[in-house]
């Protein structure tokens, strides 16, 4: 009988069966990535400073790297092309106070709230707001442009399913219903969930608030992953003088009104859950309901309540040319058609061990940001520049392999150049 490879069982156990990524990585074990960046003179090529700093690898680095070991085919991705999975390509942007998370994520095209209420400009929830130049007090230069002082975030996403207690919804498991979030149902086009931690589900009656439920609040760590267990909710709330919809999870009473938390000691008796739907044809995010057999009709509509783009970095990103207008799909609308990010120059740079057997433990990227590039619309004469809060590592698919917030923000104009580095490490010990 032929032995399956570790990495196949790796595979098959993360890619396949949609375990905990944070699994995955201790599996895989532990990586670094240092970045580092050289201001220097474009005229003279003098450097002038320099700082570095380690980076945060986030879940699609571990996607990109079972994907790169394996070589078959993912149910995301499809057949693998691993010339597609090389790191190739950095990003940069000036989001001030922004926090480097294991969630963030790139997506130029994606969609959810709309800007000014205006449908052809969808965007991502995660504004920018970006750091004042020197003695000044107010913001400039959002996504390099002139006189923006913020790129807002798009507004929250609110899906309504009317009728919903007599339809709309499908027989599921355990006598239970399935309702498919609008927004996010088959042939959108749109895979990723519900940005995480923002999900609240409403039920009302007559226009009048009966029952929510909250899928995590901000801070708190819940992640909705693709599990066909699905995510249950962490909050359980009925209004005052109202009869309970979802059973209380362990036989507790909420008639007339109260709360239930919903946590790692009960959550196996709640069987009302978020999931991916997986089937083909219908696929999507959706809502399993477990309802109390009584009383008939206790609701007639349901709203979904969720950001989009929470974890997107799409409005903080600055182009190699232009600037970042804040709303559009294309790199024509959003970025006046310029490449929003810069290529790796030359062949990667790899480093042997020091100290034991291993011959490639560490690899280097770099980037040229030369003067005439990464100014947005800075004019070097009036002492205008852009200050760069935050570097982005990519593939050619554009799947987020790291990112760092900068120790040392470096400013930018014409007078400027940069030469930058990024290397990932696999630590011996």
């Amino acid at each position: 009988m032929k032995r399956e490879s570790l990495f196949t069982k790796i595979w098959k156990k993360h890619q396949k069966k949609g375990e905990n990524p944070a699994k995955l990585a201790e599996d895989l074990g532990m990586l670094k990535g240092l970045f580092s960046f050289k201001k220097y003179d474009p005229k003279t090529g003098l450097i002038l400073f320099e700082s570095q700093k380690y980076n945060t690898l986030t879940n699609q680095s571990k996607s990109t790297l079972i994907r790169l070991i394996s070589q078959g085919e993912s149910p995301w991705l499809g057949t693998i092309d691993p010339t597609e999975l090389k790191i190739s390509r950095m990003r940069f942007g000036n989001h001030d106070g922004a926090t480097a998370s294991r969630l963030n994520y790139y997506k130029l095209d994606e969609t959810g709230g709309y800007e000014n209420g205006e449908t052809n400009k969808p965007t991502a929830t995660r504004p920018n707001n970006p750091l004042p130049q020197s003695g000044e007090v107010d913001p400039d230069f959002a996504g390099g442009k002139s006189g923006k002082q913020e790129i807002p975030g798009a507004n929250t996403t609110v899906d309504s399913i009317l009728d919903a207690y007599d339809s709309h919804w499908v027989s599921g498991p355990d006598d239970t219903k399935v309702y498919t979030i609008p927004t996010l149902a088959a042939g959108t086009g749109y895979i990723h969930p519900p940005s995480h931690e923002t999900l609240v589900v409403k039920f009302y009656k007559d226009s009048s608030l009966i029952e929510t439920l909250t899928f995590g609040e901000d801070g708190d760590g819940v992640v909705y992953t693709r599990s066909r267990l699905g995510i249950p909710p962490t909050k359980i709330t009925t209004e005052t003088g109202e009869d309970p919809i979802i059973p209380p999870n362990e036989g507790g009473e909420r008639d007339g009104g109260g709360e239930t938390t919903i946590d790692e000691t009960n959550e196996a008796n709640c069987n009302t859950r978020l999931f991916y739907d997986y089937t083909t044809g219908s696929t999507g995010w959706k809502l399993k309901v477990e309802e109390i057999d009584y009383p008939e009709g206790a609701y007639d509509r349901i709203d979904f309540s969720y950001e989009v783009g929470k974890y997107n970095v799409i409005n903080s990103i600055i182009p190699r040319e232009g600037y970042n207008i804040g709303y559009g799909i294309t790199n024509l609308t959003r970025y006046q058609g310029s490449l929003d990010y810069y290529s790796t120059i030359g062949d990667p740079e790899y480093r042997d061990s020091a100290d034991d057997f291993i011959d490639d433990y560490a690899v280097t990227f770099s980037v040229n940001m030369t003067g005439p590039y990464g100014n947005g619309e800075t004019d070097v004469n009036q002492d205008e520049y852009i200050r760069y809060t935050e570097a982005f590592l990519f593939n050619e698919l554009d799947d987020m392999f790291s990112l760092v917030i900068l120790p040392n923000p470096f400013d930018k104009n014409e007078g400027s150049a940069y030469y930058i580095s990024w290397s990932i490490l696999a630590p011996i010990n």
